[in-house]
């Protein structure tokens, strides 16, 4: 994805968002907002779901959750 896109999902992942924050008809990456969220909300600002991406190269999605017993 180009630049542009990408630096919009990250802007739109930044911070813990409610349903009354989500304008009508910008929720196009409503589903990545939602599960940074909730991790975020289990296990602390620390984790969560990180975006990197080339373009014409391919798109990089890791999600980062503490280990079982890490907490």
């Amino acid at each position: 994805m180009d630049i542009e896109t990408l630096n919009e999902i990250r802007s739109d992942m930044s911070g813990i968002f409610r349903e009354q924050d989500i304008k009508p008809g910008n929720n196009e990456h409503m589903g990545l907002i939602n599960v940074n969220n909730r991790i975020k909300l289990a296990f602390g600002e620390e984790y969560g779901v990180q975006i990197a991406s080339s373009l014409w190269v391919g798109t990089e999605v890791i999600i980062k959750v503490p280990s079982e017993g890490g907490m």
